[in-house]
């Protein structure tokens, strides 16, 4: 600290200090000249009152000798002619040798004895004021019949020696009238200086000031500078958020490129969004934003569920233009002792990125287009796909039967078309529930192509020849995937990945396990596809499933008589199956018992003391969830030494899954269901040779 003190700001601390010092030196001098003055003044009054009282004393001398003469009673004069002398006395002894005496409004003051100079006055006014006081204390002790004598004798003296004590008293207070003038001129001159020295070290204090505010200025010029420049040419889009989520003075260049030409300094990030984003997703990052104006969330939770890393926004160029891009932002929060300061905002424009993989997904042949059909049909290989190739192809039936039907009026085409397209919107849906994408997304554009013609008033049966085209190619669709789904079946029932004896170790398992707790759990392994594991990691995904079903029956299902008391079946179910997501397989395990209790795991939190109240009110029910999966809540999760195992067990399969680079997950609802799912990428999985061709 003090090396900061006499280091960056020595010069300011000196001058300041000096100031300090200069000013407490002219209080103390005024403070003590001050004092001076009022000692002079004080001694200046009681000099004139001297002056007076010299003459007082010979008045009544004279005021008792005429009242004596005249008869009268001369004790008021007398008294008057005694307290006069005793207080000229008084005032006398004090000027010399200092003491106390008596002021004008008879408070008692303590006087200090004279300079030298007023002392030799002094001394000289008591030579002759001494031979007087000796005759004025005769006269005051003599007796009333002697004090006639004796007042004549005070009388003669008086006359000769008065008007010299007079003049000796003038002297006195003319000698400590200059004393007390020589004193204020010296206060002036020494607050004249100070005054002077004050001035002087303000300039220099203002001198320094300045330079260095000066200084500063070319640094901060400087240091602008340099931020624009670096605003200029950095290709992303730059934004400093506020506290309050405004957009800050300073934004690169390349944000009026990216976003379009506008002014944004000052305007609210959720405003810009709202321009820029379809109403759903303008929702959902509003929310966002509020999610991320929270200082309480931890920023990796942040980070993860942003959903801005690819929007598809509507921005207008230069020339009014609306321009469809995609954009990426990415957000860096700025925190001091746990209070938001700024936000850093970076924008990319990845459109080209997008427009190149619309390309190359564009640029599949038929064989390509075949392989993915093949590929959805794995993904989706489940119990209900012949159901739904047979119903499928009885909905393109009637759409055909529907077309070729004659109409008579022209005014039937519209109700054919709206038959048609409800038909196709049915099978569209179906086909994305069965996670069939290719097919489903062809089926949409027969289903625009029907809307097309509905918007139509003048149509002919001729203007049907385009859609009977794009019907008899989704018949050759669907005769593809029915062949895929033919082929795959008997490869599975040749293939002894997934036999019988398998299943039977799944089943044999959940069995004992449920027996063991007294508990009804029937096992459905219909959608487990064993054959998609790569070989060399299926051991170890094995083992993470036999943990995941010790998870279901021990934590998840009910014993019979809660479940009937709940309305379920007595027998609880689990469900093992498998799918393809994003370009990996999912393994899920998903029990129908008692879900997960929020509040217990909110108050779990709190009492391990990892997360403060704020924190985790603000968490959201997914959020809570996922503290499940943590390995240090995990391990307080039962209460014996079985549970604690079973809960070791769950952090040790997400250990296990995380090795493999992949995640676990989980999502429940209260009272009806649990879901464990393995999202594992595409190296565990055969499925990605056939991705990869």
């Amino acid at each position: 600290m003090l090396e900061q003190l006499f280091g960056k700001y020595r010069t300011i601390v000196i001058a300041v200090a000096m100031f300090i010092l200069l000013d407490a030196s002219v209080l103390v001098l005024n403070f003590y000249i001050a004092s001076q003055l009022a000692q002079d003044a004080t001694n200046v009054n009681l000099a004139g009152r001297q002056r007076m009282l010299s003459q007082r004393m010979t008045k009544s001398l004279f005021d008792y000798r005429q009242r004596l003469a005249s008869g009268l009673d001369a004790d008021e004069a007398l008294d008057e002619m005694e307290q006069a002398t005793s207080l000229f006395d008084q005032t006398l002894t004090a000027f010399e040798l200092g003491g106390a005496v008596t002021n004008a409004s008879g408070e008692l003051i303590l006087l200090a004895p004279l300079s030298p100079a007023g002392q030799t006055a002094v001394k000289a006014g008591k030579i002759t004021w001494q031979p007087l006081l000796q005759q004025f204390r005769q006269f005051f002790a003599a007796a009333s019949a002697d004090r006639d004598q004796l007042s004549w004798r005070l009388e003669q003296a008086l006359r000769r020696d008065n008007n010299q004590l007079l003049a000796q008293m003038n002297d006195l207070t003319v000698l400590l009238e200059d004393e007390a003038r020589r004193s204020s001129e010296q206060l002036r001159l020494i607050q004249l200086a100070a005054i002077a020295l004050a001035v002087i070290n303000f300039l220099l204090i203002l001198f320094h000031f300045i330079r260095r505010l000066q200084q500063a200025d070319d640094k901060a010029e400087q240091a602008c500078r340099e931020t624009r420049e670096i605003l200029d040419n950095v290709r992303e889009g730059l934004l400093l958020l506020n506290s309050d989520m405004t957009v800050g003075e300073q934004y690169s260049a390349s944000v009026k490129e990216i976003l379009g030409p506008r002014e944004y300094a000052g305007l609210s990030f959720q405003t810009l969004l709202q321009g820029l984003l379809a109403d759903q997703d303008s929702r959902t990052a509003c929310e966002y934003i509020k999610l991320l104006a929270n200082a309480a969330v931890r920023e990796a939770l942040v980070v993860s569920l942003n959903p801005l890393v690819d929007a598809e926004v509507s921005v207008r160029d230069s020339h009014g233009n609306c321009v469809i891009k995609h954009l990426t932002f990415h957000f860096r929060r700025s925190l001091s002792k746990g209070v938001l300061n700024h936000v850093l905002v970076t924008v990319q424009d990845i459109s080209e990125l997008v427009r190149l993989g619309d390309e190359v997904k564009r640029s599949g042949s038929r064989a390509g287009q075949q392989l993915n059909a093949f590929r959805e049909v794995v993904k989706s290989n489940q119990p209900q796909l012949p159901e739904f190739l047979a119903s499928t192809e009885d909905g393109l039936v009637a759409v055909n039967d529907s077309l070729r039907e004659p109409v008579r009026a022209e005014t039937q085409y519209q109700g054919k078309l709206l038959h048609c397209q409800r038909i196709i919107v049915q099978l569209e849906q179906a086909a994305t529930d069965m996670q069939l994408g290719v097919f489903a997304a062809e089926l949409y554009q027969f289903k625009e192509q029907l809307g097309l013609l509905q918007q139509r008033h003048d149509l002919a049966a001729t203007d049907l020849l385009p859609v009977l085209v794009t019907l008899k190619h989704l018949f050759v669709r669907l005769e593809d995937l029915s062949e895929i789904c033919d082929l795959l079946n008997r490869s599975a029932a040749s293939s002894n990945w997934m036999n019988d004896a398998g299943d039977s170790k799944w089943h044999q398992l959940v069995s004992q396990l449920a027996a063991s707790q007294h508990k009804q759990v029937r096992l459905d392994l219909t959608g487990y596809q064993a054959h998609w594991l790569n070989a060399q990691v299926r051991p170890l995904l094995e083992e993470c499933l036999q943990q995941l079903l010790r998870n279901a029956v021990s934590h998840g299902i009910e014993r019979p008589q809660e479940r009937l008391l709940l309305g379920k079946p007595a027998m609880g179910s689990i469900q093992v199956y498998m799918s393809e997501d994003a370009g990996g397989i999912r393994l899920a395990v998903r029990d129908d018992g008692r879900g997960i209790n929020l509040q217990q795991v909110r108050q779990r939190a709190l009492n391990q003391g990892e997360h403060k109240r704020q924190e985790i009110d603000n968490l959201s029910q997914q959020q809570l969830l996922n503290l499940v999966l943590e390995a240090d809540y995990s391990v307080e999760y039962g209460s014996t030494d079985d549970d604690q195992a079973e809960a070791r067990g769950l952090a040790l399969v997400r250990s296990q899954v995380e090795q493999l680079r992949g995640q676990l997950r989980i999502a429940s609802r209260r009272g009806e269901y649990c879901e464990l799912s393995l999202l594992l990428p595409a190296s565990c999985s055969t499925v990605s040779v056939i991705e990869s061709a």
